[in-house]
């Protein structure tokens, strides 16, 4: 341990023991060993210092005393231990520990530690937080604290707490839940926990933040959301009863005058009716949008062949790909039937399709096949049009996701309301 040998050591002049002591601690070990040969009952029996090695290197010893007969006269029984590692393994847990409680004490975000139902810790953000001081915080006894948490939310959050001091992994590491201050002003709370060993034993590290304010936007922004829903929803209603007058009249001129008016009326009424279909089918999209938005979509499936709702599609759509010259081949599985919502499917395979047609420059070609693949049925539908960038990849689906080429040269067709395939 010193770096001497035996001999070396029994051959130490009286007190040449004292050189294996730092001078730091040479007084206290004097001292003591002083007090026992005089039989002081104050005499320290265990203590911690700095030997010195042979070679001058300083280390840390545990030192244990006990007065001894030896050879018939009273003596010294020492144990040294070399607790060098212990030392520094402290040392670096004390900086850690100061680290912490900086870092701690100077943030914002409440930070605190839970050890057997008791706060151990507060910082000053988190005291403040809930409207207490940090000393109140932590003099409360067991379980104190659940009284900052609301009564709606504190079987969820003591429930956490039991499965995490159980073990068990299905317990929350983040959740929110609705806190109550001091004067019982209700906040929203973020709450993070991590297990950590504090003083020797398991303990929660619980780091928190107040997130009343985002909360209040979000629910705001919910209230407008619903608001801006509904009034789309309603105006979209009202739109639809002159629409159909305007369209009944523009039909009933067609049908009982068509053969008696010039040329240019006939095409200003089928110009009419045209525009109602169009019109028509805006507003069936706004009100399928905000039946979404509401989740007031209910599916009815049925028995249904999907081959022939798929060819269905392609008929009611084959004007317009005539119209762009383009062939569609079909790749089918032969008359499967299946269990699914008829109109919803209808509107998402017309969906693609109408944008098949309409971004595959004339003369293109447009494949629609149907497989299996495990226990499902897979619907695509493949064109040789212009194709996707990234960005349009990620907002195709959303509202009003529009693919915009104007001024490229492509001869594509890019009007429409942008809800199809969102909806």
């Amino acid at each position: 341990m010193y770096g001497y040998s035996v001999e070396e050591m029994l051959n130490f002049e009286p007190y040449g023991f004292l050189k294996l002591i730092d001078s730091e601690f040479l007084e206290l070990v004097k001292e003591q060993a002083t007090k026992k040969q005089l039989g002081q009952k104050d005499a320290i029996t265990n203590y911690e210092a700095r030997g010195v090695k042979k070679t001058g290197e300083k280390f840390w010893v545990e030192n244990f005393s006990k007065t001894i007969n030896y050879n018939g006269k009273t003596a010294d029984f020492v144990t040294n231990i070399d607790i060098t590692e212990r030392k520094r393994a402290e040392q670096k847990l004390k900086e850690s520990e100061e680290k912490f409680r900086t870092i701690a004490e100077q943030s914002l975000i409440g930070i605190g530690i839970v050890q057997d139902d008791i706060i151990k810790y507060v910082n000053k953000g988190l005291a403040d937080m809930f409207g207490y001081s940090v000393e109140e915080m932590t003099k409360w006894p067991s379980l104190k604290f659940q009284k900052t948490i609301h009564p709606d939310d504190r079987d969820f959050v003591l429930e956490q707490v039991r499965k995490k001091q159980l073990g068990l992994e299905d317990y929350l590491r983040e959740y929110q839940f609705r806190g109550v201050k001091k004067t019982g002003e209700i906040i929203w709370i973020d709450n993070f926990t991590q297990s950590i060993t504090y003083e020797g034993k398991p303990a929660d590290l619980v780091t928190l933040v107040d997130i009343t304010k985002t909360k209040k936007a979000e629910q705001e922004l919910i209230k407008l959301d619903n608001m801006k829903t509904d009034l789309i929803r309603r105006t979209s209603h009202e739109l639809k009863t002159p629409l159909v007058s305007i369209k009944g009249f523009a039909d009933l001129l067609f049908e009982l005058h068509s053969d008696k008016l010039e040329d240019f009326v006939v095409d200003t009424i089928l110009e009419i009716k045209q525009g109602c279909s169009r019109l028509e089918t805006l507003i069936s999209d706004i009100l399928k949008t905000a039946e979404l938005e509401f989740g007031s979509v209910q599916l009815h499936k049925t028995e249904e062949n999907l081959s022939f709702l798929i060819k269905l599609c392609i008929t009611e759509l084959r004007g317009f790909s005539e119209l762009r010259k383009h062939v569609i081949n079909l790749k089918l599985l032969d008359n499967w039937v299946g269990f699914f919502e008829k109109e919803q499917i209808h509107q998402v395979i017309s969906n693609i399709l109408s944008n098949a047609i309409k971004y595959t420059p004339p003369y293109g070609t447009i494949e629609i096949e149907s497989k299996f693949t495990g226990d499902f049925v897979i619907v695509s539908i493949k064109d040789n049009g212009i194709g996707l960038t990234q960005a349009e990849q990620n907002s195709i689906f959303t509202q009003f996701g529009k693919i915009e080429r104007f001024g490229l040269g492509y001869d594509i067709i890019s009007e429409g309301s942008g809800l199809g395939l969102y909806n």
